[in-house]
């Protein structure tokens, strides 16, 4: 991309000054000198340039903004994954509500993530019977994330494999 914006510079250079020679006369007509002349060509010139420069910087920049958003996202995604894996159950309960909270404001990104994990740890955390607060706000997170349709049907599946497990003991 590089090449191909140094090729447009230069094309567009090399037809401002090719312009500017074959209309000199008409241009510096009613000018006092050569030099207002140049100036003015330079600035005719140079304007659709700098604004050209300035809308690519502009995008870079946005560009820029939007690689460290996602490095944001991605820090609060993997500091409330590291929550759920705290001794304290109230740790854990905010590792919850922050993923919840993370699958909540970017759904397309992480919504499948964030439902998978707490799918997976809701079935980890089946297997320890003095988690009542955290089966609970499991289910509330999963309610909220997907819905009250999808994840109730996810809590039954939930319910049976539970059940399943707890007969093979």
């Amino acid at each position: 991309m590089g090449v191909t914006i140094t090729v447009a510079i230069a094309v567009y250079v090399l037809a401002a000054i090719g312009f500017s020679f074959c209309f000199w006369n008409a241009l510096s007509e009613g000018e006092p000198s050569a030099a207002a002349t140049i100036r003015n060509l330079v600035l005719i010139w140079g304007a659709p340039l700098a604004m050209g420069l300035a809308v690519w910087r502009s995008m870079v920049a946005q560009r820029q903004a939007e690689i460290a958003q996602g490095g944001l996202l991605s820090d609060r995604y993997q500091r409330a994954v590291e929550m759920l894996g705290h001794n304290l159950d109230s740790m854990r309960i905010g590792g919850i509500h922050a993923l919840v909270d993370l699958a909540r404001e970017h759904p397309d990104e992480y919504k499948r993530k964030v439902v998978n994990l707490l799918s997976v740890y809701k079935l980890e955390e089946s297997y320890i019977p003095a988690k009542e607060r955290i089966h609970a706000t499991l289910d509330d997170a999963l309610l909220t994330i997907l819905g009250p349709k999808k994840g109730t049907e996810s809590l039954r599946e939930f319910d049976q494999i539970r059940l399943r497990n707890s007969m093979r003991k």
